[in-house]
């Protein structure tokens, strides 16, 4: 199924015959005010272990992670080596075991500074109180581990009053007609700073459901591959999820006449069906259906007997095969994983995978954005039109992946539910982070997404989007798990991408509104979201601004009227820097905005790359804009700009390498016509990949090996730098600055001048200002050239004593101009 012989292309489907099962889980939300990021993601994984440890003792399998919920298929099969070979043993399977979930793993109350205590209709215990995040964690263990020897009682003790829902034509309309909503993508439903000292419940509800299913895999064999679940037991999961409350299970009034037919099922079930609603089948310890005795449950026929069967094959495998499969099997997880797995495997390994999917938790503020494409994707049974919703479902897949991977954002996921069909992409995770990303990067690919969308497959969408503090890890238990992003602006962004709030546009937050004025925005009424106590702003991005889409280094203008004896005084000082050669120097231009300044910068730019190329001289020119959230990101100039020095390394353009050739009689006033002003274009270095560069500078300059970590992937966003993991202290600020003033001058020493022009430095954070405080110490052939708006209305995040110096010492030598 994941790729056949390489001959057959995606998208590959294979239908069957299931029972489905639906588990969501709540309570997280408090839990994570009172525990810190590692004692929650412990704690979550450790509840979400248990939930799967049954699914998979009961002979299930876990199709997908939706957040803070899980489905889980009970496949017919007719291999006589296979578990179930019908559907009914499915349907009681799947009913049992969600009987058994919610018996187990309901009430769990976990009081911050006191302790865990497990409550149910059964039995209550108390463990230790919370000492620390490992205490948390062992408590928690210890507490389901007990718990388990009670998993199979049915019966409720003595003086309890069951709790049932109505049943029959009593029942609310409002149950019957409302389409459900899964309710599962985010359990954190409050912000993670605020954490009052609160008790917190863990709670589960569980919906079964019986038919038809296909399973497809879309995507590619480079990118991201996704598998996708369609049919019509999805839908009657959401409906018998959506009727439960918290230690329910309802089961779809198809699964129901399944475990009538094998026994007994207590309540007006029949009723229920003549309306087409779910049944309660099972209430925390109480099972409401009893099958006969010839319909055997199974157990352990889970994940141990398909990880026996897996072993067979992989016994006749060679390690080629097993290479590929290893890639082909990649594909299908979140970039930020692998890189995790790559980074690990390449050291020698320490510690448990529970301790690393643990250890890789973490808060990070990220851009959610949900895209929900409006088409029908119902199954018809006819083969035809089956084949071709796959392939319209791949090609939604790949014209995504691709967009998101050319602006370097993560495909969180891609899955089909009661929403429809629905695309999660991020930008904010390692590796995709960067200086202004929201009006750069995030916005315009969420436009292009839509657009593309609507121009090549003709599919409308909407689309939710916001930005704000979430958990980013691992989600699962210690065999089947999934990296998610969890967090109320996640929950938001799912709503603001639902009918009821858009229609065929693209919402977003106040956060990503604020975070940039390049962006034109339409107010809209204010909604209520879950994790939020007050009403939630809203707003539509109408368009990208001219000022924006000029954010861009702009092109020089072959008639470029005015301003000639400005940027002739700069060619000046160009040229007497690239013939001599010994001392750096600072060029400063001051102008208010809008008077032209940008322009001028441009084209004094090209006419200095110009004019040296034909010196017959080298010549590096590196540029960078600043943005207004730059001055919050650390070294933001050159996270932009370090992977294009990277590829300077030992490159050389061959027009102006020839010695031989050089002219020393260049006069600027006689040839200043003759200047060619085209576009410039850079050669590939023989190194192949940034990490590569990389990994040459760090072993040129001996930078410790923290360097690797640091700044090669947590700053620099570099997928695979394959350096050892270090477990002491990162480095200073200090030691990153000369380091990247180090890399700096060793990139571009080749070069006769290197230009380093910079706009609106007026918005640039103080760790930039002090690499090129250093380059312009340091180095001997570097020309900075910054532009700003008026530093006395428009603060500077320079060093004062570097400033003074500029305007003395430093401008008496010639080295400074303003």
């Amino acid at each position: 199924e994941i790729g056949g012989d390489g001959s057959k292309s995606l998208p590959i489907s294979r239908s069957r015959e299931s029972a489905l099962l639906f588990v969501d889980i709540s309570g997280f939300t408090k839990l994570s005010t009172v525990l810190d990021v590692d004692s929650f993601s412990n704690c979550m994984n450790t509840y979400f272990e248990k939930v799967i440890n049954q699914v998979a003792s009961y002979g299930g399998d876990i199709l997908k992670f939706a957040g803070d919920a899980i489905f889980c298929e009970w496949r017919v099969s007719s291999d006589e080596d296979e578990p179930f070979q019908t559907l009914e043993e499915c349907v009681l399977q799947a009913a049992t075991c969600a009987a058994d979930i919610v018996g187990l793993c309901s009430d769990f109350n976990l009081v911050g500074n006191s302790g865990i205590s497990r409550q149910s209709f059964r039995s209550s215990h108390t463990a230790p109180s919370l000492r620390s995040s490992a205490g948390a964690l062992d408590d928690l263990r210890s507490t389901l581990a007990r718990s388990d020897s009670d998993s199979q009682v049915s019966h409720s003790p003595p003086g309890h009053k069951e709790r049932r829902r109505p049943s029959g034509p009593e029942r609310s309309p409002s149950v019957d007609t409302k389409r459900p909503s899964f309710k599962r993508r985010v359990s954190i439903e409050a912000p993670f700073t605020k954490r009052p000292s609160v008790e917190s419940t863990l709670n589960v509800k569980c919906g079964v459901g019986v038919g038809h299913m296909a399973g497809v895999h879309v995507g590619d064999s480079i990118s991201r591959r996704e598998f996708l679940m369609l049919g019509d037991p999805i839908e009657q999961v959401a409906l018998a999820e959506a009727a439960a409350s918290h230690g329910e299970v309802f089961a779809s009034p198809d699964a129901i006449s399944y475990l009538a037919k094998m026994g007994t099922v207590l309540g007006d079930w029949e009723a229920d069906a003549q309306y087409g609603r779910p049944t309660l089948i099972a209430v925390r310890g109480e099972k409401r259906f009893n099958p006969r005795e010839e319909y055997n449950l199974r157990r352990g026929v889970g994940l141990p007997f398909e990880c026996a069967k897996l072993q067979q094959h992989m016994d006749d495998f060679d390690f080629s095969e097993l290479n590929w499969l290893k890639r082909m099997i990649s594909l299908y997880v979140h970039p930020v994983a692998v890189d995790e797995e790559h980074e690990s495997s390449s050291n020698v390994k320490h510690e448990t995978d529970y301790e690393r999917n643990a250890a890789a938790a973490e808060l990070r503020n990220v851009y959610t954005c949900f895209i929900s494409p409006k088409m029908d994707y119902c199954l018809t049974g006819n083969e035809e039109k089956d084949q071709k919703l796959f392939q319209r479902l791949n090609d939604i897949m790949t014209i995504t992946t691709g967009l998101i991977d050319r602006a370097e954002g993560h495909l969180r996921q891609f899955i089909v539910d009661d929403k429809g069909i629905v695309l999660i992409f991020t930008f904010g995770l390692r590796g995709s982070t960067f200086p202004n990303m929201i009006a750069q990067r995030a916005i315009p690919l969420t436009f292009t997404i839509c657009q593309s969308l609507q121009d090549e497959l003709g599919i409308k969408v909407a689309a939710g989007a916001t930005f704000e503090r979430a958990y980013c890890g691992v989600v699962g238990g210690i065999n089947r798990h999934e990296f998610a992003v969890l967090g109320p602006a996640v929950n938001l962004a799912a709503r603001l991408m639902s009918p009821k709030h858009n229609s065929n546009v693209i919402l977003v937050d106040k956060n990503v509104r604020l975070l940039t004025n390049q962006i034109f925005f339409r107010p809209l009424p204010a909604v209520k979201a879950k994790g939020y106590s007050d009403p939630v702003p809203i707003f539509q991005p109408m368009r990208i601004s001219t000022e924006q889409q000029g954010s861009k280094w702009g092109h020089a203008k072959k008639k470029f009227v005015g301003r000639s004896s400005e940027i002739k005084q700069i060619l000046h000082v160009a040229q007497e820097m690239t013939l001599t050669r010994m001392t750096s120097k600072f060029l400063f231009m001051t102008a208010s905005s809008g008077t032209g300044k940008s322009s001028l910068m441009v084209q004094a730019t090209e006419s200095v790359r110009a004019m040296v190329k034909k010196m017959k001289k080298r010549v590096i020119v590196t540029r960078y804009i600043s943005n207004e959230g730059d001055s919050r990101i650390p070294f933001s100039l050159f996270r932009s700009i370090f992977k294009d020095l990277l590829r300077q390394i030992q490159q050389d353009d061959d027009a102006s390498m020839n010695s031989s050739k050089e002219r020393s009689d260049f006069e600027i006033d006689k040839e200043w016509d003759s200047l060619s002003l085209q576009s410039h274009s850079t050669k590939s270095s023989l190194m192949s990949t940034d990490a590569t560069r990389f990994r040459y500078i760090c072993e040129e300059l001996n930078a410790p090996p923290e360097f690797t970590e640091v700044v090669g992937k947590r700053l620099l966003g570099l997928k695979s730098t394959a350096g050892p993991s270090t477990a002491g202290n990162p480095p200073d600020l200090n030691k990153i600055v000369n380091f990247m003033a180090d890399a700096f001058i060793r990139c571009t020493k080749h070069a006769d001048l290197v230009l380093l022009a910079l706009d609106d430095v007026h918005w640039m954070d103080e760790m930039s200002w002090k690499v090129v405080q250093e380059i312009f110490e340091r180095s001997d052939n570097v020309l900075t050239f910054c532009g700003s708006r008026p530093p006395s209305t428009n603060h500077l995040e320079v060093d004062e004593k570097f400033w003074s110096e500029l305007h003395g010492a430093y401008e008496e030598e010639g080295r400074y101009l303003e």
